[in-house]
């Protein structure tokens, strides 16, 4: 499988932004696109960024792994 071109740029500046994490909250990946973090949360629900729900109820709480948001 051939990896997108840009994957490696994007994992190396994703290990500087966020040194020693494997996985972001809705928050660092909102701060670190200059997005609002309900287009985040909109881009989860929509399936076009992978995270896992770690909350229940109306307070779900996501965590994105940083590899995959550096697919993107």
């Amino acid at each position: 499988m051939r990896e997108k071109e840009g994957y490696r740029d994007n994992i190396a500046a994703l290990n500087e932004a966020f040194p020693g994490q494997r996985w972001l909250t809705v928050n660092d990946v909102a701060s670190y696109l200059g997005i609002d973090k309900r287009t985040v949360k909109g881009l989860i629900t929509k399936k076009k960024l992978p995270a896992t729900d770690v909350g229940c109820g109306k307070n779900k709480i996501y965590r994105i792994n940083k590899l995959e948001l550096a697919k993107l």
